[in-house]
């Protein structure tokens, strides 16, 4: 018979660890644009309606979903557009499209959303925040998981 006492102090680590770990990367995200939004509803131009902190956080969660459905259509179209010869040309053409359906997507959202008005100086801020959004999040995936591809 084995009598040793099992340990689990190991595998309680590993829990704790992991959870946090998953905290992090589904809150970091989250944060960023949700301080985005309090900071774009600091701006004279862009009104979004502060009821509570509840129902500022699920308009946010609806806006990122919004946004993320958007954003995969915008790459698969801006990727049929890299397709050229000149690869600076269509790098420049590609962001340029992908500004202009942002700033289509923040015009859009502000006609038809209860919790944001904008004006049109309003809405070229909020297609900013998007566009650097997007930017981040290009450049996170080239760095994280392209360059691992490549090696």
């Amino acid at each position: 018979m084995n009598n040793k006492k099992k340990n689990y102090g190991d595998a309680i680590f590993a829990m704790i660890a992991v959870g946090l770990l998953i905290l992090g990367i589904l809150l970091i995200p989250f944060s960023i644009v949700f301080f985005g939004f309090k900071f774009l509803d600091s701006l004279p131009e862009v009104k979004i309606d502060n009821e509570s902190f509840i129902s500022n956080l699920w308009f946010v969660g609806q806006f990122i979903g919004c946004a993320a459905v958007f954003s995969l259509i915008t790459e698969i179209w801006s990727r049929k557009l890299t397709t050229a010869k000149n690869k600076f040309i269509a790098i420049v053409v590609k962001y340029v499209f992908t500004f202009i359906l942002c700033w289509l997507f923040s015009s859009i959202y502000t006609q038809f959303s209860n919790q944001l008005s904008a004006s049109n100086r309003g809405v070229l801020y909020i297609a900013f925040f998007l566009f650097a959004l997007s930017l981040t999040v290009e450049i996170l995936y080239f760095f994280l998981i392209d360059k691992k591809n490549k090696k």
